[in-house]
């Protein structure tokens, strides 16, 4: 007999993270088993005879096991950097998408003891900003945990695509405000009845409530020492007390003027601190004014394009700080609604994934996981074919899925035709292009641009560089510069304002052709993220091409190819 089932989206954040399982239809958040919706995005690495501790009770002992601790992980996935644990001349080196499935498992674990029902068919989630790395490392992580990653989704995407099928009946542009504990995003979508299209994104990774907690206990630490002239180093036990009654305190602060708590040393060194949201913002407002300042460009390309904002949705925990509605307000004289901050991206995400199931065929392959796991992730592989799909009287569908071990499962999704038959549009999140000479100088030359919508095809004719030339090596970068001109050279053009994630040799060249022959060099980047480059020469093919999963990161060797 199978496996019943059904599908979960999963918001994967800086500080916190979230999973949503799909019920009657509709997304619903899985509490953890400390009966909360959200988990702290905070591992304790084994340590000291203890296991692996994911969330709550990881994050209330982090500054006492600092040796064990990692935080903020999705700021470094992707990344060469890896993480250290464990003491002084036993340090442990572990990968961010090793830690990040340690998450994974635990949001799978608690939803499995919420629904009921095993966790395998799944979206995750990442920032908008995301590159190729980033993507794949977020995929690994997924596969590590055991999950049958179906999709990887762009946060923006997630959060307006449950606000549209969901929440809204109307055709409108939205800008979708995600400022979360770690990162920005700021998307512009037009949603309709039938289409939901992403218009422009941008973002920082280095811009998050993790900001603001910082400067609001460094304000709290300075009040201290100015009330007790306590100059010493905190302890981590104090240290910790700190930083928790600081995350407290800006809370309150979302509905109180003010917030006060007291910091206890000795009998000598105690004082009540007292923070007024006005001082909290005062502090705070150089980082406001970055979220804004890119949210204005959003708005400038989205009025470029003959768009016109007509609503902003605020996404992400730390929009529930009052200085942001404020700011946005201020700045384009709208405001802003809050649009479920904390799980309005699972929750978008479920939908997606069961959106995505029923736009697959028998026969098909179900998830990115299956088909493109890494050979040394074999046993990670969960992933499994599309074997059968049928509709039960009630409407359900009922997707039937059959692993390599023979196993199988009945996924159930039930949605609405409007969402089943809904359109989503997407655009490159990266300009794409390919090492060149331009004057001497080696370049970037933009193929495909940020925001060109998907799927996309771009034909460029180069010269050869010298004269009889036998094939040639097609080096891609991924970069976010949005002009295509090779017609100056200036630093942004150059091979270090991008990011190499390709690369394939072209051969086949006719014998002795003098330099500047013309090749012409094709790039096709689909819906889903696969960008392939192919060439000719006067109308003939070259042998080989670079092929590769944008999404996944993934480089595949093609038949011909050296």
């Amino acid at each position: 007999m199978s496996e019943v089932t059904t599908v979960f989206g999963i918001d994967l954040g800086t500080t916190y993270s979230c999973i949503s399982y799909l019920k009657d239809g509709h997304p619903v958040v899985c509490q953890n088993i400390e009966g909360n919706n959200t988990t702290p995005s905070v591992v304790r690495m084994p340590y000291q005879g203890e296991g692996v501790v994911v969330g709550d009770s990881a994050k209330d002992t982090a500054i006492m096991y600092p040796q064990a601790t990692i935080q903020f992980v999705k700021s470094k996935i992707g990344r060469v950097e890896n993480f250290e644990y464990g003491d002084e001349g036993e340090k442990i080196s572990i990968t961010p998408e090793e830690v990040s499935a340690e998450i994974l498992r635990k949001l799978a674990g608690d939803a499995q003891l919420y629904t009921g029902m095993t966790v395998h068919d799944v979206v995750i989630t990442v920032p908008a900003y995301f590159g190729n790395n980033e993507k794949q490392a977020t995929l690994n992580a997924g596969i590590k945990a055991g999950l049958n990653v179906i999709d990887i989704v762009e946060e923006p995407t997630a959060a307006a695509f449950y606000y549209g099928c969901e929440k809204s009946e109307n055709d409108e542009v939205i800008c979708i405000f995600d400022l979360g504990g770690g990162t920005f995003d700021v998307t512009a979508m037009q949603n309709t009845e039938k289409k939901l299209s992403v218009i422009t994104t941008d973002g920082d990774h280095d811009l998050g409530g993790k900001n603001w907690d910082a400067e609001l206990i460094d304000l709290a630490e300075e009040k201290f020492r100015e009330a007790t002239g306590y100059q010493e180093e905190f302890d981590s036990d104090i240290r910790q007390e700190l930083i928790l009654k600081c995350e407290t305190a800006k809370r309150q602060l979302t509905n109180a003027d003010s917030a006060s708590f007291n910091i206890n040393i000795d009998r000598n060194n105690r004082a009540l601190i007292k923070i007024t949201r006005e001082e909290f913002e005062d502090r705070t407002s150089s980082l406001m004014e970055s979220a804004v300042s890119l949210t204005r460009d959003v708005f400038n390309r989205v009025e470029e394009r003959g768009f016109k904002v007509d609503k902003i949705l605020l996404v992400g925990g730390s929009t529930f700080m009052p200085q942001v509605t404020d700011a946005i307000k201020k700045e384009f004289g709208i405001t802003p609604e809050l649009n479920e901050p904390n799980e309005a991206v699972s929750k978008g995400a479920c939908l997606y994934c069961a959106w995505k199931l029923l736009h697959q065929s028998v026969g098909e392959t179900a998830g990115l996981g299956s088909a493109q796991a890494d050979e040394n992730e074999e046993e990670h592989r969960t992933a499994t074919e599309i074997n059968n799909i049928s509709k039960n009287d009630d409407g359900t569908t009922v997707v039937t899925l059959m692993g390599a071990n023979g196993d199988t499962r009945d996924v159930q999704i039930t949605l609405p035709e409007a969402i089943v038959n809904k359109v989503i549009v997407t655009v490159a999140t990266k300009s794409f292009g390919i090492k060149a000479v331009e004057n001497g100088k080696l370049i970037i030359a933009n193929m495909i641009t940020k925001d060109a919508e998907l799927p996309v095809t771009v034909n460029k004719t180069f010269g050869t560089n010298t004269d009889n030339m036998k094939n040639i090596m097609i080096e891609l970068y991924q970069s976010e510069r949005e002009e295509s001109t090779m017609d100056f050279i200036d630093p942004d053009t150059s091979l270090e304002s991008g990011v190499k994630i390709g690369d394939a040799i072209l051969d086949g060249l006719p014998d002795n052709l003098p330099a500047k022959s013309p090749v012409e060099l094709t790039i096709k980047l689909t819906e889903n993220g696969i960008i392939e480059i192919t060439g000719t020469h006067n109308g003939l093919p070259l042998n080989g091409s670079l092929s590769m999963s944008y999404a996944e990161g993934i480089a595949q060797k093609e038949k011909g190819q050296i």
